[in-house]
């Protein structure tokens, strides 16, 4: 998998790292997202839905956009 972490927003690197340390963190396959920002497109990256975070209080999928690099 080649992320690009420096394009990722600080806060969201160290989520984004967590997850791909515990085998969360997925490139995109079909899925696309519209930011924000107005970036429409795939994301960098998918931090897949799991119960390892109990600090998540979402249960899907969340999208780091390259746009901005914001979750």
């Amino acid at each position: 998998m080649n992320i690009d972490f420096s394009n990722i927003d600080k806060n969201v690197r160290r989520y984004a790292r967590a997850a791909q340390e515990h085998g969360y963190l997925d490139e995109p396959d079909h899925e696309t997202m519209i930011c924000a920002c107005g970036y429409e497109g795939p994301p960098e990256a998918i931090i897949r839905y799991s119960e390892w975070d109990e600090a998540d209080l979402s249960d899907s999928d969340t999208f780091i956009c390259p746009g901005c690099g914001d979750a």
